[in-house]
């Protein structure tokens, strides 16, 4: 029975983690009308850059409030995972090596260098997140080996044991948020350079990471409740979020600003958070069940989203910005320039990740020695 478990693939839990990766292109095809600074340096020679359109404000809200935790959550489960099936020096050295050297590499000549500021790591914030709370996973691993990591298996499990236990997992997970978006009035702002370190953004998303961790032991009780009805009721849930999320952005000015910071610090900064931590929760369990529930192998197609997955992320931001500049110059409304901008960055970085990456060295850090093409049995052994 361990055997199984040990060979035992979460295919499921594979495309939703490449997915997240993914959808990196669709947040960031509209950047230069999102972030006005990108708009001015790509586009210099022009004055005004118009709004965000609702409809794409809605669309992005919607992808940030599960994206990011949910590629968190499948980061705790799976570095688990590993090891379980290895060990933790062999996982820490993988993922130093996959994370720590190709944030350092590739955030360097993609974004530090272009920029003129070496620190700066623009969409690598996640890369370097990651790292941190990894090597503060790994030695706390030897910790919790060291009481007897049974021990507290079974209070993980029991969260996960009955559904509406996971009440409990969301009131937690509010007051979190709460407290970790308190120091930035109520926001989460991004650690993009190496200078930036925001105690609560990494709390927040370490929070994701050990509640993955905590799914692993409770596994074989989360695929006993992720049954029909507990999968549509997170469904409606979550599409509820979503209704609301738009009604909110078409009608009142919700999000807690510097200049509505002092008028009604309160209720909006409750409200907020509470909205955040709820709609963040919902669908990232329902997707998370979900994708699990549906996917029991995997495809040709599906493996080669989850091979491209982490190359496109790796690229996708220079690319998606340029391209967008460079259509809505060509005279393209915004919400052409955004349709357009999603498949042609896609087709770019395909490119990119075949000539650059996947038969060369770069792939030993982009897929692992093991899976790569290319392999030198006198430097690395067979």
């Amino acid at each position: 029975m361990k055997t199984d478990q040990k060979k035992f693939r979460y295919h499921g839990f594979d495309l939703l983690r490449s997915i997240s990766m993914l959808l990196g292109i669709v947040i960031h095809a509209p950047l230069i009308f999102v972030d006005k600074s990108v708009g001015k340096e790509a586009l210099p020679e022009i004055d005004y850059m118009p709004e965000i359109e609702p409809w794409i404000g809605v669309i992005l809200l919607w992808i940030n409030s599960w994206r990011m935790p949910t590629f968190f959550l499948m980061a705790g489960f799976m570095s688990i995972l590993v090891i379980q099936r290895t060990n933790p020096l062999f996982f820490f050295g993988d993922r130093l090596l996959r994370v720590g050297v190709t944030m350092v590499l590739f955030g360097f000549f993609l974004i530090g260098y272009p920029s003129g500021n070496y620190l700066h790591i623009g969409h690598f914030w996640f890369l370097y997140c990651l790292i941190v709370i990894i090597c503060i996973f790994v030695l706390s691993s030897f910790f919790t080996n060291a009481l007897n990591i049974s021990r507290i298996k079974p209070i993980i499990s029991w969260t996960f044991f009955r559904p509406w236990r996971m009440i409990i997992f969301l009131l937690v997970f509010i007051l979190i948020r709460l407290l970790c978006s308190f120091p930035y009035n109520g926001n989460l702002p991004l650690p993009d350079s190496y200078s930036k370190f925001f105690i609560g953004t990494f709390v927040y998303y370490g929070f994701w990471f050990y509640a993955g961790v905590g799914l692993y032991f409770a596994k074989s009780q989360i695929l006993e409740f992720s049954s029909f009805k507990v999968i549509s009721l997170l469904g409606l849930l979550s599409i509820f979020s979503l209704m609301l999320a738009a009604f909110v952005i078409d009608t009142y000015d919700f999000f807690v600003t510097p200049e509505t910071l002092n008028e009604s610090f309160t209720l909006r900064f409750f409200l907020m958070n509470m909205y955040w931590a709820c709609t963040t929760s919902f669908w990232t369990f329902f997707l998370t069940l979900f994708f699990q529930r549906i996917l029991y192998r995997r495809s040709l197609i599906i493996s080669w989203l989850v091979e491209l997955s982490y190359p496109i992320y790796i690229f996708h931001l220079v690319i998606a910005i340029v391209v967008a500049a460079e259509l809505f110059r060509a005279g393209y409304s915004q919400s052409e320039v955004f349709l357009m901008t999603i498949p042609l960055t896609f087709a770019c970085c395909l490119v990119s990740y075949y000539v650059l990456v996947k038969f060369t060295p770069l792939n030993w850090l982009v897929n692992g020695y093991r899976k790569s093409w290319l392999k030198i049995p006198l430097i690395f052994g067979k």
